[in-house]
């Protein structure tokens, strides 16, 4: 894919433009692959998912009826390449947000896409498989014109053309036992096509655009919203497990929704302590289900996020870094892009 240089990282007074006008050239065979085939299986694909999609410390649990889901929707292109009948490889690229619009700094656009759900069978890696069906998703999806697509890795950033990074924090839901019940405040819940509604109407009139990335409606796919007057807390189910069976949430927003620049996450610790009270609500539901976790990287403070001086139960430093780029478009800025999609990953 068209992505940024170095030397673009320097260009301070350049906008968000596309970086080529002209769809990628349709890949050549790979050895015994020709071309990826359109993943429509979800059960085939849900088993790959379940048996090669992990890190050191998850493994990844969908349900095949959430990935049916996924691969009907319209704006997925979902690829893979099999051997002997078996899935060996897969891609997934799938639009962000819902049917409004996209603001990519100042520039509006019909959508973005993200890119997800990479994954080689272990025989396979090292053989430029992933290279290949990166190429493929860039041929495909842009033939009607040039996409913005953004990818994110679990790694530090490769090198200086990077928008964001942020590093994990974790905080063991285990941690929070019913004895620090009077500590905290719990916030309310709020229906997700309430918080919907909310988002439509503030985040447009949001005064950084300059420094941000974000879809102006979201999607149907509910996550769980909490609200403590104007700040609000966002999950999502990751259907990560921990290697004991734990369900691992991960925070999409967290912020004020109206004055998204006041700091809420570095305000005397209020985010950090909303966050702790929306774990124990979380840890409540466990029933029997041990080992549970709540991700953190990023807010809406722009600046703010988990840092090292968070005390315990909060494991911050030791659970990776979170780095995301952009293709086939400049973008705002470098380094500290806030891209906010709040949606189901992969």
């Amino acid at each position: 894919m068209a992505g940024p240089t170095s030397w673009d990282v320097l260009r301070f007074w350049d906008h968000p433009r596309p970086l080529r006008q002209e769809p990628r050239k349709r890949p050549a065979s790979l050895g015994i692959f020709h071309q990826p085939e359109l993943l429509t299986d979800a059960a085939a694909l849900t088993t790959f998912w379940r048996n090669h999609y992990r890190g050191e410390d998850w493994v990844f649990a969908p349900e095949p009826e959430w990935i049916a889901g996924i691969l009907a929707a319209p704006t997925t292109l979902a690829l893979g390449v099999r051997e002997e009948g078996q899935i060996v490889g897969s891609i997934v690229c799938r639009a962000v947000g819902g049917d409004g619009p996209f603001c990519l700094g100042t520039l509006e656009l019909p959508t973005a896409f993200v890119i997800e759900g990479l994954c080689i069978h272990p025989r396979w890696r090292g053989h430029h498989v992933a290279g290949w069906l990166i190429a493929w998703v860039d041929h495909l999806a842009n033939q009607g014109g040039p996409q913005a697509f953004f990818w994110s890795r679990e790694a530090p950033p490769r090198d200086i053309t990077y928008v964001a990074t942020h590093t994990y924090g974790y905080l063991p839901l285990s941690a929070l036992v019913s004895d620090r019940s009077d500590e905290i405040r719990l916030p309310e819940a709020v229906p997700w096509d309430a918080f919907r509604r909310l988002w439509a109407s503030y985040v447009p009139r949001w005064d950084i655009l300059g420094e941000a990335t974000f879809p102006t409606s979201l999607p149907t796919d509910p996550l769980r919203v909490w609200r403590q007057g104007a700040n609000y807390v966002v999950v999502s189910d990751t259907r990560r497990r921990t290697l004991t069976g734990g369900r691992i949430w991960e925070v999409q927003f967290c912020g004020d929704l109206y004055a998204p620049t006041e700091g809420f996450i570095r305000r005397e610790g209020e985010g950090r302590r909303m966050l702790e009270a929306v774990g124990a609500l979380l840890a409540a539901e466990g029933g029997e289900e041990r080992d549970r976790g709540l991700l953190f990287v990023s807010s809406a403070s722009w600046q703010g996020g988990c840092v090292t001086t968070w005390p315990r139960p909060w494991i911050v430093g030791t659970a990776g870094v979170h780095t995301t780029y952009i293709y086939n478009y400049m973008p705002p800025v470098f380094h500290r892009l806030a891209t906010l999609f709040l949606r189901n990953e992969l």
